[in-house]
C-alpha cells in the first residue's frame, strides 16, 4: 500500500526495451596502447522508495531512494592490443544499490499524475561483487573487489516518477510508481598496476510489481492429514494467485493459499505459485511436501520374470549366450534388437555339433527411462537365468553381452559359478554400462569368469559410462577400427593462452553400437589385419581359448589399429552421512518394522507371523508380541521424511535377506511415487550387500519421501535388513564455460575452455544446431584448455558446445 506519506520496494522491470539493460564499457591504456571492449548487461533486482504524495490526485513532491539491492548478468571482456594480446575480465556475483545521498533528496515537480526529480542528486552505487581476469604483460590476474573499491555513478538529466491513482480507501490511495533513472558514470580501477575504466550507460526503470515476502514453507505430513500451503505476496492491487504441483497448474488453485488433503503418496512433491498483477509476475519458491507413506500409491509392485532357459540337447555340452542392453523408454521399440539374433545366428554356422548358441531376450525389462533401472533388472533376470543354467550342468559356457546386458552376464556368470562350480565359465563384455556412479562395473565384471574380455570404444552417446579397461578382463578398445570412426585432434592445456594449437595426438569416435559389430566382424575374421586375432578368435568356440594366458585381465587396455586412448576420470563420489531413522520423521505399516540401532531396520512379512516391534525409546533389541500377527500376506513399509541440503542424485544402502528356504521377498524402493530400485531375495545371498541407485532426477533441497517396501512373493515368511541408509551425489558441479575470439589475420575461432580440472571435455560444432560433429577432444589438467578450429574462417556460420563424454 503506497500512500501519504509513501513506501515500497521498486522492481526493476524485465523484457522492457530500453530499460535496465546497460551497456558496460571496459578500457585500458598501457604506455601508447590502448583498447576498449563493450558488453550488454541486465539489471535485476528491487530498489526501496520512500515519498510524499497528494493521495487524492497521486501529485508527487518529494521522493529518496533508501535502498535496495539488484544485481547484473555476467559480461566478459576481451581487450587485444600490441604486447598486451588478451585481457579477460568477468564480473561474479556483482550486486549494488540505488540511493540518494544526504543531506536532501531529489525533489519531485507536483503534477497531477507525475512528476520529474534531478537525477543529478541521486547514485547508483555497486558494492558487492569480484572483477577476474588476466592481463598477460602484469603476470598477476586481475582481482578487485567492489567492496574495496565501490563504482559510483551520478545520473545526468531528469527522471520521472509517475503515480496512478487505484482503489480507494478512506483518507488514502493504492499507487503505481514507476520510477526511472538515467545511468551515466565512469569509474577508473587501479587493477594490478594496469589502469582499467569501467563506463555504464543505460536506464534504470522500477515499478511496484508483485514482491513475494512470505515464502510458502515445505512440510512433512502423515498420510489422511491436510495440509496448507500459504503465501504472502505485496504489489499494486489486484493480485493474482495460481498455484501448481511440479510445476504443472492445480486447478482452482487460485488464492493465497492451497488445501491439500486428506493427503496420499500421490501429493509428495514440489508446490509453487505464481502471483501476478497489471505491472508484472514471480513464481515463490518451490515448497516441498513430504508424505510419510510407501510410494508404491497403490500399485503392486511386479517382480521380474526369468528369462527364457535354452534347452539342452543330447550330446551337446557347451552353450554360447547372446544379449542385449538398455533399450531406451518410449524411444527404442521394446523388442530384441536384430542384432543379437543376427550374431547368434552366425556363431551356429562356426561351432561344432557339441556348442549350442542362444539369444535371450530380457527386452521387457530392458525397456526403463534411466539406464541405471536397466541395469538393476539386469541383474535380477540374470540371477535368475544362471541359477537355471548351473542346473543343466553345461561343461562350457560363454556368456557374451552389451551395454546394460554387462550386468546379466556378471549376475549370471556368478550363480553359475557358485552352484556349478566345475563349469568353465568365459564373459565377453560389449562396450560394458559401467554404472552412472563411479563406473562400479568396471570394478566388478569379469569378477565370476574364468577368463574375460571387453571390448569398448569412445564414442559420444554413452561417453565415460561405457568406456576404459575392466580390472578382471582383458580390455581392448576398437575406436580405430571402426570404418566409419571420426577423427579429432586432441589438445592439451597449455601455459601460454596465446599458444592456441597445442595439439597433443588425435582422437577418434565411434558409436555405443560399435563393439557389437566389431565382435560379428571377428566371427568371420573380416576386421583389418591390425585387429585380427582380437575377439571371437580369443574364445573356446573359435580356437583361442588355451592362448588366454597371452592375454592378462587387468587395468591396461590394448589399442587396436591406432595410438593410445585417453581415459575419463571417474567423478567423484560424495556420500552424506548414514540418516538416523529414529531422529528423523518417519511411518511405517505397523506389525512386521523394527528399527534398530538408529541407522537401521528389519522388514518382516507373512502370512502368519511373530511380528516385532520397535523399541523405540531405548534403541534396544527386537521385542517379539506375545501371539501371531496375521499381515493377510500385505505388504510391509517404512517410509522417512528426509530433508535434503545439499545436491544429491543417488540413495545408497546395504541390506540382506534372512534367506529362508522358499522365500521370495522382493524390496522396492521409493524417492516419493517414484520407483528408484528393487532387490530381489531369489538372487541375493545372506550376507549384508551395499545397492546405489539413481535418482529420478538431481536434486538440491528439500523435502522428501525415501521409503522401503517389502511384499512376499510365496507362502513363506520373509524378512530383510537394511543399515547405513544415506544419499550422496557423484558427478562434477563446477560449471563448463565455453569463450570465443576470432584471429584477427582469417577470423579462425580461438576458443578457451575452462572446467573442472583431470577431465576430458569434447568440443563438437554445428552449422544448424541440430547435427553436431566432434571435433576436438580437450585434456583439462589444470582448468583450461586453448584451442582452435582452422576449418573454419572467414566468418562462416558455426556454433559449438561443450561435453564431459
Amino acid at each position: 500500500m503506497l500512500a501519504n506519506p509513501g513506501s515500497g520496494i521498486l522492481n526493476l522491470v524485465t523484457g522492457q526495451p530500453g530499460f535496465n539493460t546497460l551497456n558496460v564499457t571496459v578500457s585500458a591504456d598501457v604506455g601508447m596502447f590502448s583498447a576498449s571492449d563493450t558488453k550488454t548487461t541486465t539489471a535485476t533486482g528491487s530498489i526501496n522508495v520512500s515519498f510524499d504524495a497528494d493521495p487524492a490526485t497521486g501529485a508527487t513532491t518529494e521522493m529518496t531512494i533508501t535502498g535496495g539491492a539488484f544485481q547484473l548478468t555476467d559480461m566478459q571482456f576481451r581487450l587485444k592490443w600490441g604486447i598486451i594480446p588478451v585481457a579477460n575480465i568477468t564480473t561474479a556475483n556483482m550486486r549494488g544499490i540505488a540511493f540518494t545521498p544526504p543531506p536532501t533528496p531529489g525533489p519531485v515537480t507536483a503534477t497531477a499524475n507525475g512528476g520529474t526529480f534531478d537525477a543529478t542528486l541521486h547514485q547508483i552505487k555497486i558494492n558487492q561483487g569480484t572483477i577476474i581476469g588476466e592481463i598477460t604483460i602484469t603476470g598477476t590476474p586481475i582481482n578487485s573487489s567492489f567492496v574495496d573499491n565501490p563504482v559510483i555513478g551520478t545520473g545526468t538529466g531528469n527522471g520521472t516518477v509517475t503515480m496512478i491513482p487505484g482503489a480507494s480507501s478512506p483518507g488514502q490511495r493504492t499507487m503505481q510508481v514507476t520510477f526511472e533513472m538515467p545511468v551515466d558514470f565512469t569509474n577508473n580501477l587501479d587493477l594490478d598496476g594496469t589502469p582499467v575504466s569501467v563506463r555504464v550507460q543505460g536506464t534504470i526503470r522500477a515499478n511496484t510489481s508483485v514482491v513475494i515476502v512470505t515464502q510458502p514453507q515445505g512440510q512433512t505430513a502423515q498420510a489422511g492429514n491436510n495440509v496448507t500451503f500459504t503465501v504472502t505476496a505485496s504489489g499494486t492491487a489486484p493480485l493474482n494467485y495460481q498455484w501448481r504441483r511440479d510445476g504443472v497448474n492445480i486447478s482452482g488453485a487460485t488464492s493465497s493459499s492451497l488445501i491439500r488433503g486428506p493427503v496420499s503418496a500421490a501429493d509428495s512433491a514440489g508446490y509453487s505459485v505464481l502471483v501476478w498483477n497489471s505491472v508484472g509476475s514471480v513464481v515463490s519458491d518451490t515448497a516441498h511436501l513430504a508424505v510419510l507413506t510407501e510410494g508404491a500409491n497403490g500399485n503392486q509392485p511386479v517382480k521380474i520374470s526369468s528369462a527364457l532357459t535354452p534347452t539342452k540337447p543330447v550330446g551337446v555340452d557347451s552353450l554360447i549366450v547372446v544379449t542385449h542392453g538398455w533399450l531406451k523408454k518410449y524411444w527404442d521399440p521394446q523388442v530384441l534388437p536384430e542384432w543379437v539374433n543376427d550374431m547368434a545366428e552366425a556363431i551356429t554356422i562356426r561351432v561344432p555339433s557339441n556348442w549350442r548358441v542362444a539369444s535371450v531376450d530380457w527386452a521387457s525389462d530392458a525397456w526403463t527411462v534411466l539406464p541405471t533401472a536397466a541395469l538393476g533388472n539386469g541383474k535380477i533376470k540374470g540371477g535368475l537365468f544362471g541359477q537355471q543354467i548351473a542346473a543343466q550342468s553345461w561343461q562350457h559356457v560363454h556368456l557374451i553381452g552389451h551395454s546394460a546386458g554387462a550386468e546379466f552376464v556378471e549376475a549370471a556368470a556368478e550363480k553359475i559359478k557358485q552352484l556349478s562350480p566345475g563349469t568353465v565359465v568365459h564373459s565377453t563384455f560389449l562396450d560394458p554400462y559401467l554404472g552412472l556412479f563411479s563406473r562400479v562395473g568396471a570394478e566388478r565384471y569379469g569378477t565370476s569368469a574364468d577368463w574375460a574380455d571387453c571390448y569398448f570404444s569412445q564414442d559420444v552417446k554413452t561417453g565415460r559410462d561405457t568406456e576404459g579397461p575392466l580390472s578382471n578382463a582383458y580390455s581392448a578398445d576398437v575406436t580405430w577400427v571402426d570404418p566409419d570412426k571420426q577423427i579429432s585432434p586432441r589438445y592439451c592445456a597449455g601455459s601460454n593462452p596465446q599458444l592456441f594449437n597445442e595439439v597433443c595426438g588425435q582422437v577418434a569416435t565411434s558409436s555405443h553400437g560399435y563393439p557389437h559389430d566389431f565382435y560379428f566382424a571377428s566371427i568371420f575374421a573380416t576386421n583389418p589385419a591390425c585387429a585380427s586375432g582380437y575377439g571371437f578368435a580369443m574364445s573356446k568356440e573359435g580356437g583361442g581359448w588355451n592362448n588366454r594366458g597371452n592375454y592378462p585381465v587387468g587395468q591396461d587396455s590394448t589399442n587396436l589399429c591406432g595410438p593410445t586412448s585417453v581415459i575419463q576420470s571417474a567423478f567423484p563420489l560424495n556420500l552424506n552421512q548414514p540418516f538416523q531413522i529414529n531422529l528423523l520423521p518417519y511411518a511405517t505399516s505397523g506389525a512386521g518394522v523394527n528399527l534398530f540401532g538408529g541407522s537401521g531396520f528389519n522388514l518382516s512379512g507373512g502370512s502368519s507371523q511373530l511380528a516385532p516391534q520397535a523399541n523405540r525409546e531405548s534403541d534396544g533389541p527386537i521385542i517379539l508380541n506375545d501371539g501371531p500377527t496375521d499381515n493377510g500376506g500385505g505388504p510391509v513399509w517404512l517410509a522417512i521424511g528426509i530433508t535434503v541440503t545439499n545436491i544429491v542424485n543417488f540413495v545408497q544402502f546395504d541390506a540382506a535377506f534372512a534367506g529362508t528356504n522358499g522365500a521370495e521377498g522382493l524390496m522396492t524402493i521409493y524417492w516419493n511415487t517414484n520407483q528408484v530400485g528393487m532387490v530381489d531375495e531369489r538372487v541375493t545371498s545372506t550376507n549384508l550387500q551395499n545397492y546405489r541407485f539413481a535418482l529420478p532426477n538431481t536434486v538440491t533441497d528439500g523435502l522428501y519421501t525415501l521409503s522401503f517396501r517389502l511384499d512376499i512373493m510365496s507362502n513363506t515368511t520373509s524378512s530383510v535388513t537394511v543399515t547405513n541408509v544415506k544419499t550422496g551425489f557423484s558427478g562434477i558441479e563446477q560449471p563448463i564455460q565455453l569463450d570465443m575470439s576470432l584471429a584477427a589475420s582469417n577470423s579462425t575461432p580461438l576458443l578457451m575452455l575452462s572446467g573442472a580440472p583431470n577431465y576430458n571435455y569434447l568440443i563438437e560444432s554445428s552449422t544448424n544446431l541440430l547435427d553436431w560433429t566432434p571435433i576436438a577432444l580437450l585434456v583439462n589438467t589444470n582448468g583450461t584448455v586453448f584451442f582452435a578450429d582452422p576449418a573454419v574462417t572467414n566468418f562462416s556460420r558455426s556454433f559449438y558446445r561443450a561435453t564431459i563424454p
